[in-house]
């Protein structure tokens, strides 16, 4: 059995493990996809128009004026001074306690959109706490992508296997933006065949759409804070995420549309209460 421990404070909804890989996994380092997704394809008729349009933003950005890889525009700080990417917020590794306490995130203020396709990306990106634009994944990326000193996302924060409507491998096996506050527009997590781990504990609003959807080996979520979005919400689809999840994430979001939050019935995942939060235990009981 393992148990997820985590951090003392207000109710809220916080990880599960399914599998329970390592938490360590190194950059760069791939997992394979799942065949069954292409199955999947059709169902993400529905939102052609707004996928098309970003997923097209994903592949061109390098040629745009207002978006670029990290390394090729310059980030603004009222300091004057670059962040080193070992600073700010420590991740809060689980230590069997209810201690989870993060230090201030520092950093500069990038202008414009980020896209992240390679190690050498995500290296540079660390040093930043706010992105003034949206922050795209790409489909190149492979392994665990930790940002840990962003606070603030302007724009959307997009992470999905298909580039006009044509399912591509996703590698990315985490995420993990610890110390992120808001998002502007939309949180959009779909087909990703290889994410395991969704960290956002401090994110308190994200501005339009909520979408965890239909990915396949996600095992761990944080949400620990999240208490607004602005539009729909669909956390469905991921068959790791047990009801007991869901139920507290509905009762966490009160006075919001929550219909389309839904665990899955045949999860081998339960919940336990610990450090008066949600602790997910997958495994012998």
């Amino acid at each position: 059995m393992r148990v997820r421990w985590l951090g003392c404070g207000s109710l809220g909804v916080l990880s599960f493990c399914a599998g329970c890989p390592s938490d360590a996994a190194p950059v760069g380092g791939s997992a394979s996809g799942d065949s069954t997704l292409a199955a999947s394809s059709s169902e993400h008729a529905s939102s052609t128009t707004a996928s098309d349009a970003t997923t097209s933003d994903i592949s061109t950005s390098a040629e745009t004026t207002t978006s670029a890889s990290p390394g090729e525009a310059n980030s603004s700080d009222a300091s004057g001074s670059e962040a080193s990417s070992s600073e700010g917020v420590d991740l809060g590794e689980d230590t069997g306690t209810c201690e989870d306490e993060l230090s201030t995130p520092t950093g500069t203020v990038f202008e414009g959109d980020v896209v992240l396709a390679t190690a050498d990306d995500v290296q540079l990106a660390a040093g930043y706490r706010e992105i003034t634009g949206s922050l795209y994944v790409a489909t190149s990326f492979a392994g665990p992508l930790v940002l840990p000193n962003l606070r603030h996302v302007g724009g959307d924060v997009w992470v999905e296997a298909t580039i006009d409507d044509e399912l591509i491998d996703s590698n990315i096996t985490e995420l993990r933006l610890p110390a992120l506050e808001t998002i502007g527009s939309s949180l959009w997590i779909y087909l990703n065949a290889s994410l395991q781990s969704l960290d956002l504990r401090r994110l308190e609003r994200i501005g339009s759409r909520f979408w965890v959807y239909r990915n396949l080996t996600l095992w761990d979520i944080r949400l620990d804070a999240l208490t607004s979005f602005g539009e729909d919400a669909q956390v469905q689809g991921n068959p790791q995420v047990p009801g007991c999840f869901a139920d507290a994430l509905i009762e966490q979001l009160q006075g919001f549309d929550t219909g389309s939050i839904v665990g899955d019935t045949e999860s081998p995942c339960a919940c336990q209460d610990v450090c008066d939060r949600i602790a997910i235990v997958c495994g012998a009981m």
